[in-house]
């Protein structure tokens, strides 16, 4: 018999788009290659058709929550593994799966700890030598949240060793979480370096840390650099999202170009110098192509909306 893996996030992945969207295709397609049937239910909607075929092409069963009882598939569907992306999916299914599917086996991806990058972002170092901001209410709720749907799984996956090992000590089990890195395969550019010339920051800005990595590389890093290298060598940045509150950090700088949004990597990375892309308050890996986040569902209030999206067709409340 099969072995049998159940799969969900807020939508259906985009793996041209964001590095958490790559990472569960990647998961699913070595499912696949191992010969594993794979159900992925997209928690929130299928947005777009064209990432749900990408899907149907590897063998996966593609379902939106509104249009399903997710209850009874988790019941009925034999489950051996269900994998959940994101903490906050997870909060709303491991109840559901633990009540109508005990014997499968609970994964929790949690792709970039929210509780770590929530609180160096807040707590960044300022020019005075404190932070920034402090932790305000909201953390207090969102980082239980996060915790307790960790110490509900069966195993945890982190992106590096210092994840793991913080989630780990937190729940109190430290077999609990395993790194797992993203797979990047990247191919070398036939302009050689004497060829070359900019600075390039791909990422997508609705993710908060890269709209963050920007304002450092404009406030910190590129006044530092003299600016006839800046003339020769523009800071372009690239990237889903890009509204007024980010090109107004390249303010008062001169040779940024602030590009927005574009299709291929490939067409705007070739000839350039050098690719940037990292972020202070991130603590997942850097080498991401065009970033965008998920609902962050940060507050009660989004997390029940979340909720109530799953429960819909379930007869659940």
């Amino acid at each position: 018999m099969k072995r049998r893996a159940f799969v969900s996030t807020f939508f259906v992945p985009k793996p041209h788009r964001d590095s958490g969207s790559k990472r569960l295709f990647d998961m699913m397609r070595a499912l696949r290659r191992q010969g594993w049937d794979v159900t992925f239910v997209a928690a929130m909607r299928i947005d777009d058709e064209i990432d749900a075929r990408r899907l149907r092409r590897l063998g996966v069963i593609v379902y939106d929550a509104a249009q399903i009882d997710v209850e009874a598939l988790a019941a009925t569907g034999s489950f051996d593994v269900a994998l959940f992306a994101f903490w906050q999916i997870a909060e709303q299914m491991v109840p559901l799966f633990r009540a109508r599917s005990p014997h499968t086996r609970v994964v929790v991806d949690s792709v970039d700890a929210q509780f770590v990058r929530d609180a160096r972002r807040a707590l960044r170092i300022g020019p005075s030598g404190g932070p920034t901001a402090l932790l305000g209410s909201d953390y207090g709720d969102t980082i239980v949240g996060e915790l307790n749907a960790y110490a509900a799984a069966d195993c945890v996956l982190a992106v590096s060793q210092v994840e793991a090992e913080l989630i780990g000590s937190l729940v109190n089990d430290r077999s609990l979480a395993h790194i797992v890195p993203d797979s990047e395969r990247t191919e070398a550019g036939s302009a050689s370096f004497d060829q070359r010339a900019g600075m390039l920051f791909v990422g997508g800005f609705q993710h908060l840390p890269n709209a963050d990595a920007v304002r450092y590389a404009c406030e910190e890093i590129l006044p530092l650099v003299p600016e006839e290298l800046r003339r020769q060598h523009p800071f372009y940045v690239v990237g889903d999202s890009l509204d007024d509150s980010v090109r107004a950090y390249a303010n008062g700088i001169d040779h940024v170009r602030m590009v927005g949004g574009c299709l291929r990597s490939r067409r705007t990375t070739s000839g350039h110098a050098s690719c940037s892309h990292h972020s202070a308050t991130a603590p997942g890996p850097s080498a991401r192509l065009f970033r965008h986040s998920w609902p962050t569902c940060r507050s009660s209030r989004a997390r029940l909306e979340l909720k109530a999206s799953i429960s819909s067709t379930n007869g659940t409340s």
